[in-house]
C-alpha cells in the first residue's frame, strides 16, 4: 500500500497526481441493477490537460489501486464503465457513471463519488446515504427551466402546476440538485414564471429571463433574475420586452441575445434584446427578429450565435440567422445559410467532440 501511495503522487512527466478515494455507488433504487451481468470496470479520468493515459482496466472485484491517480489541478472528473467481458475484446457497456468535476490540490485528499447507472433504462434518482431509496423533486412542475452549473449541480426553476381548481399557476421556487448527494435542496425564489429561459453565465451565475406568471389567461412577465446558487441569491434585473416561450443563448463573454416568444394576447414578439453580463443590464438589439418557436444556440467560436428555424407571419422559415456581440449590443451578421427543410419548434444540438469544433444539429 506505501508503495502505490508514492507511485500514486509521483511526478508523471512533470504532472503531480493524488490518489483518490472513490466512493462508487452500485445500488439502484428502481430497474435493473448496474452491476447486473458485469464482469469488468474501466476507469478513466478527464479534465483540461489531461492525457488519455489515465486510464485503467480492472475486473469488477476492483481495489483501491485499480482507480488511476487524478492529476493535480481543476475540474478533473473520473467516469467508471462496466462491460460484460473485458472491453478490449469487444465486451459490451452495460452501465457508465461519471463524478461531478473536483478540484485536486497536490498534498490534499481527493474524495470522488460516482453513481454507476444502467445504460438505457431512464431510472429515478437515488439517494447516496441510502441507494435503494429513490430521491424525488421538492414539488411537482412542469414548463420550468433546468440548468446545469460548472460543478455538476442541476438549478431547477420556476415552472407550473395546476392548483385545486385546476387553473395554471407559476411557481417562484428553485431546487438544486447534487449528484454527489442525490439529493434536492430548496434554492432562492426568483418570483413566479413557466417557460422562461435559463441562460448559465460565465461566472456560474444564472440569468432567468421572461415567462408567464399565470397562463389561463397569460400574465407575460418583464422581469428577469440572475441567480447565484452558492450565494442562495435572486438579484432582480429588467429585461425591455415581456415575453414568454421565447428562446435565448448566451456566448463566451456572457452576452446573452433573446429571440422570439409571445405576449399575453398570444402574438408574436419580434422584438429581440441582449443581456450583458459584464454591466448587468439589458440592451437594445436594433434587428427585428420576427420569428416564434425558433432555436437558437452558440457556435464552437464561442462568438457567433446563430437564429435557425420558427416561424413569421408567412409561415416556417428557412433562412439561418447570425448574430455577435459588437461594441455594446447584438449585430446582425451578413450572410448565413438556409435549411433543408424549414421546420417550427426543432431543437438544437451540437454533434462532435470539442477539439474537432462540433456542429449545431436541427431536429
Amino acid at each position: 500500500p506505501l508503495l502505490a501511495a508514492l507511485v500514486a503522487l509521483a511526478c508523471a512527466c512533470g504532472q503531480k497526481e493524488v490518489a483518490p478515494s472513490l466512493d462508487l455507488v452500485t445500488a439502484a433504487c428502481a430497474g435493473t441493477p448496474p452491476l447486473d451481468g458485469v464482469t469488468h470496470l474501466r476507469f478513466r479520468v478527464s479534465g483540461p490537460g489531461v492525457e488519455s493515459a489515465h486510464e485503467r482496466v480492472s475486473t469488477v472485484r476492483w481495489t483501491a489501486g485499480d482507480v488511476p491517480a487524478l492529476p493535480v489541478g481543476s475540474a478533473r472528473v473520473l467516469e467508471v464503465r462496466a462491460y460484460a467481458g473485458a472491453p478490449d475484446q469487444g465486451g459490451p457497456l452495460l452501465s457508465l457513471g461519471r463524478s461531478a468535476p473536483v478540484d485536486v490540490a497536490e498534498g490534499q485528499d481527493a474524495s470522488v463519488r460516482v453513481f454507476l447507472r444502467r445504460l438505457g433504462e431512464f431510472a429515478p434518482v437515488n439517494l447516496a446515504s441510502s441507494p435503494d431509496t429513490c430521491a424525488a423533486m421538492r414539488e411537482t412542475r412542469a414548463g420550468h427551466t433546468a440548468t446545469l452549473l460548472p460543478d455538476g449541480r442541476v438549478l431547477f426553476a420556476g415552472g407550473y402546476r395546476p392548483d385545486a381548481k385546476g387553473a395554471r399557476q407559476a411557481s417562484g421556487t428553485t431546487e438544486v440538485f447534487d449528484p454527489q448527494t442525490g439529493t434536492f435542496s430548496p434554492g432562492p425564489d426568483v418570483g413566479p414564471r413557466a417557460f422562461h429561459t435559463a441562460s448559465l453565465l460565465p461566472d456560474g451565475k444564472v440569468l432567468l429571463a421572461g415567462g408567464a406568471e399565470a397562463l389561463e389567461p397569460a400574465s407575460v412577465q418583464r422581469t428577469a433574475r440572475v441567480v447565484d446558487v452558492t450565494a442562495g441569491t435572486a438579484s432582480a434585473v429588467e429585461p425591455k420586452v415581456a415575453r414568454y416561450q421565447h428562446v435565448a443563448a448566451v456566448d463566451a463573454q456572457g452576452h446573452v441575445l433573446l429571440v422570439g416568444g409571445r405576449s399575453a394576447d398570444g402574438s408574436g414578439v419580434f422584438t429581440a434584446e441582449g443581456f450583458d453580463a459584464a454591466s448587468g443590464r439589458f440592451v437594445d438589439v436594433p434587428t427585428e427578429v420576427p420569428r416564434v418557436d425558433a432555436a437558437v444556440t452558440v457556435l464552437g467560436d464561442g462568438r457567433t450565435l446563430v437564429v435557425a428555424g420558427g416561424a413569421d407571419a408567412t409561415g416556417p422559415q428557412a433562412e439561418v440567422l447570425g448574430f455577435a456581440f459588437e461594441g455594446n449590443t447584438f449585430s446582425r451578421l451578413s450572410g448565413g445559410a438556409r435549411l433543408l427543410v424549414p421546420r417550427v419548434g426543432a431543437s438544437v444540438a451540437m454533434l462532435g467532440r470539442e477539439e474537432d469544433g462540433p456542429r449545431p444539429v436541427l431536429m
